[in-house]
C-alpha cells in the first residue's frame, strides 16, 4: 500500500468513516502487520499532539480574557457588572436594582430629613452586591487558570480502572513505561492528576492514584474482583480506551493460559487496539476476571489477560512492604451488576474505567 493511500486510510479510520466491512478489514491489517499498527498509534499521538496544541492556544486567548476584564474592573466595578452581567435578563435586573439603590443613596444623603442609619444601611447592601461581584470574578478566574494537563505530548494511551472507590486504579505496567507524569481522564472528558505509586512488571500490573483535589470518589464499585481461576468459554466483555472514547468489547476465555503457557494470564478472544491495554475483563455477573494485558500481532485475534488473582498478590506483597498500602481496600463482597442487562453494567462499569495519559 503506497504510503500516500495508507495515510488517508488511517485517518479515514481514526476519524470512523470506514464502512463495518473495511473497517474490520483494515483491524485485520493492523492485527497481522505491526508496521501499520505501528504507523496507526504515532498517527493517532500526532492527532492528539495538535488537539492538545489547540487547547493550549484557547486557553491563551482566555486567560487574555480574563486580564482584560480585570483591567475594566480597576477603571469602573459598575461598567464590568455591566459588561460581564448584560446579555441575561436575570441580571440586568440585578444591574437595575443596583442603580437604583445608588440614586436613592444620593437622594437619601441629599434630604436633610434622612436618617443617617438608613444611608449607612443603603450603602452596606451596595458594598455587599460589589463583594459578591468580585468574588464572582475570582471564581472564573479560578476555574479558567485550572489546566490538569502537562504541556508535553502524550507518550503512551491506555486504560485503567478502580479497584478501591477513593480513586485507586490498576492498569498495565507497559502503558506507564517510561513516563515521569500521569493524567487519567473518564469518558466524560474530566481529566484529573494521578501518581503511580507501584510497578510490578513480571505481572504486567501498576498502581495508580488519584491525586486531584477535583475528583469526587464513588461511593462503592459496581463489580468484584475475582479470586479464583477462569473457566474455558466464560463469555466476557471489556471497556477500554483505543480512541478518545470508551469503547465496549465482547468474546470469550479460549484458554486458562497465557502466552507459551503462562499461568499468570489467560488468552481471551476479543477484539482489542493500541489503548485497550490495562482495561477490565468483566464476566456477565460483574466480576472482574482479568486485565488486558497485550495481544499476539503474529496471530490474528489472540488477546491476553492478567488474571484477577494477580491483583490480590500484587496488593499483599505492598502492604507487607508499606503500612500505608492497607487502606486499598478491593471489592470482594456482592457484585451490583449480577442480574443486570449488558447496557446498564456498562453504564455503571464505565463510570471506573478512564483513560491513562502517560507524559
Amino acid at each position: 500500500m503506497e504510503n500516500r493511500i495508507l495515510i488517508e486510510t488511517i485517518e479515514r479510520y481514526l476519524n470512523e468513516e470506514m464502512g463495518v466491512e473495511e473497517h474490520s478489514s483494515f483491524e485485520q491489517l493492523c492485527f497481522t502487520d505491526s508496521k501499520i499498527n505501528q504507523q496507526v498509534q504515532e498517527h493517532q499521538l500526532f492527532a492528539q499532539y495538535l488537539q492538545q496544541y489547540g487547547q493550549q492556544q484557547k486557553f491563551r486567548v482566555q486567560l487574555q480574557q480574563i486580564q482584560q476584564q480585570h483591567k475594566v474592573i480597576r477603571k469602573s466595578k459598575i461598567f464590568y457588572l455591566w459588561d460581564k452581567y448584560k446579555r441575561t435578563i436575570a441580571v440586568a435586573a440585578c444591574i437595575a436594582g443596583i442603580t437604583t439603590l445608588i440614586t436613592s443613596s444620593l437622594f437619601i444623603y441629599l434630604n436633610p430629613k434622612t436618617k443617617h442609619s438608613e444611608v449607612q444601611e443603603l450603602v452596606n447592601k451596595v458594598n455587599n452586591i460589589e463583594r459578591k461581584q468580585t468574588e464572582l470574578g475570582s471564581t472564573i478566574e479560578r476555574t479558567v487558570n485550572k489546566d490538569n494537563e502537562p504541556n508535553t505530548p502524550v507518550l503512551y494511551n491506555g486504560t485503567g480502572f478502580l479497584i478501591d472507590a477513593k480513586g485507586y486504579l490498576i492498569t498495565s505496567a507497559h502503558v506507564i513505561k517510561n513516563t515521569k507524569n500521569v493524567r487519567v481522564q473518564n469518558y466524560k472528558g474530566e481529566t484529573y492528576k494521578a501518581q503511580i505509586i507501584a510497578v510490578n512488571n513480571d505481572n504486567d500490573l501498576a498502581f495508580i492514584k488519584i491525586t486531584d483535589e477535583q475528583y469526587k470518589p464513588l461511593t462503592k464499585l459496581p463489580y468484584t474482583i475475582r479470586k479464583t481461576n477462569v473457566d474455558l468459554g466464560e463469555q466476557i466483555y471489556t471497556l477500554g480506551y483505543p480512541r478518545n472514547e470508551i469503547v465496549y468489547g465482547e468474546g470469550y476465555t479460549s484458554a486458562v493460559t497465557g502466552y507459551n503457557g503462562d499461568t499468570l494470564s489467560c488468552q481471551i478472544a476479543i477484539s482489542a487496539n493500541p489503548g485497550n491495554s490495562g482495561g477490565p475483563v468483566l464476566n456477565k455477573n460483574g466480576e472482574v476476571i482479568g486485565v488486558l494485558s497485550a495481544r499476539q500481532l503474529q496471530v490474528d485475534g489472540v488477546v491476553f489477560a492478567v488474571r484477577s488473582i494477580n491483583i490480590y498478590r500484587l496488593l499483599n506483597q505492598l502492604k507487607q512492604e508499606d503500612v500505608a498500602y492497607q487502606k486499598i481496600k478491593l471489592p470482594t463482597n456482592y457484585s451490583s451488576l449480577k442480574g443486570l442487562d449488558k447496557t446498564q453494567q456498562i453504564k455503571r462499569v464505565k463510570d471506573c474505567v478512564f483513560m491513562i495519559k502517560g507524559y
